[in-house]
């Protein structure tokens, strides 16, 4: 290489430097000073204080958790009927799903039966208190599910 092509090349580099760090100099100016305008920085608990402070957000108590009695039923009779305990503790953040078999003996008003006798012979109320003797909680509600509205229903929360 030639004297005066390293000249040329030594020159062109330098400008290259030179103009980098001048417009990143004044990007660098510009951000800090006019763009960055919140002096003060906030705290996660801050943020979650100003934000609960604001609102009129529900917050869970204890006492705030259900038991669901759910109920899934089709044409055909006790092999296709299913019975699921769900209990939903939202202070706690928790669910908890509990599948019944069909032939649980339980015993209610001195008659011993099982779940789906229960049912089929006195309906979502005798299953509920059924449930509710061999289990020991209350159940607060019930839902029951046919064939179609179950096939809805997973439909609408994204397909089983």
């Amino acid at each position: 290489m030639s004297k005066r092509s390293a000249k040329i090349a030594a020159t062109y580099f330098l400008t290259i430097i030179i103009s980098l760090l001048l417009i990143g100099g004044i990007g660098y100016l510009v951000i800090t000073k006019y763009l960055d305008r919140e002096p003060e920085e906030k705290g996660m608990d801050d943020i979650i204080q100003d934000a609960a402070a604001g609102s009129e957000e529900y917050v869970p108590q204890l006492g705030d958790g259900r038991t669901l009695l759910i109920i899934y039923e089709s044409e055909k009779k006790q092999t296709s009927t299913s019975f699921v305990l769900a209990r939903f503790a939202p202070a706690d953040n928790k669910a908890v799903l509990v599948p019944l078999q069909t032939d649980i003996a339980c015993e209610m008003d001195g008659v011993s039966n099982t779940l789906y006798e229960f049912y089929r012979l006195g309906g979502t109320a005798d299953a509920k208190r059924a449930v509710e003797k061999f289990t020991g909680l209350t159940v607060d509600r019930y839902m029951k599910f046919s064939r179609e509205s179950f096939t809805l229903f997973s439909n609408f929360m994204g397909n089983v």
